[in-house]
């Protein structure tokens, strides 16, 4: 480290560098901060794909809130995510809702707190046709039990017009 290793601004330019291995595939891509009703709404899209944080665990946005600051380069006031709570999955309904325009759902969710049976119905009552798996994963693993991983399960669940 010389004297003039200055650490935000060597974390922008890695956030930059990550940025263009992941969103770099030669087609102009976007990358937006708003409420996600408000996104897929105004979305012309033929498909969204929906990996919403785990209800009930950790909230996104007061673990990650210091990184959030350090890369808009200003002070976040956080707002509790509707996902977050022990029955966020239910937001799910509005998600889809906003989204209802767009042919193609796929949702991936899972924990203990929601079995895949009310993921579905929540895109059945939208008039959807849906197709889900359960698949296991493991789950930070080097910070989880053995007892908690063993009841790790992930729904994947795509949902079409009928």
């Amino acid at each position: 480290m010389g004297p003039f290793f200055h650490p935000h601004r060597e974390m922008r330019t890695s956030m930059h560098t990550l940025n263009r291995g992941v969103c770099d595939n030669g087609l102009a891509n976007s990358m937006s901060c708003m409420d996600v009703l408000a996104f897929l709404a105004d979305q012309p899209a033929d498909v969204v794909y929906l990996d919403p944080p785990y209800p009930g665990t950790v909230a996104y946005e007061t673990e990650y809130l210091p990184l959030d600051e350090l890369l808009s380069n200003h002070e976040i006031l956080p707002e509790n995510s509707r996902f977050s709570a022990k029955d966020g999955w239910k937001f799910l309904g509005d998600v889809y809702d906003a989204a209802e325009h767009i042919p193609v759902w796929v949702l991936s969710l899972g924990n203990e707190t929601v079995e895949m049976d009310q993921l579905v119905e929540v895109m059945r009552e939208r008039g959807r046709v849906v197709e889900a798996q359960e698949i296991e994963y493991s789950h930070l693993a080097s910070q989880a039990t053995a007892e908690k991983t063993a009841g790790n399960k992930e729904f994947i669940l795509t949902a079409t017009k009928e």
